[in-house]
């Protein structure tokens, strides 16, 4: 089985704050980082933590309000 990196989930969001350094090896901009969040209403400051991949899958864990 070929490993393809480019499928690999990068880190969009971290601890609330946008790290863009990977955007273009999971092909997100900012317009679609906003789109997504405002999909799922939320704000980047209600995210833990956001991967993304180049086909367009995200995982997106909340931070834990009680904190």
């Amino acid at each position: 089985i070929k490993c393809n990196e480019s499928s690999l989930p990068c880190l969009v969001i971290s601890d609330g704050k946008i790290i863009t350094k990977d955007f273009t090896l999971c092909n997100m901009t900012e317009e679609k980082l906003q789109k997504i969040l405002k999909k799922n209403n939320l704000s980047v400051t209600d995210v833990f933590l956001m991967t993304a991949d180049s086909s367009g899958n995200t995982n997106i864990i909340r931070r834990d309000k009680n904190k």
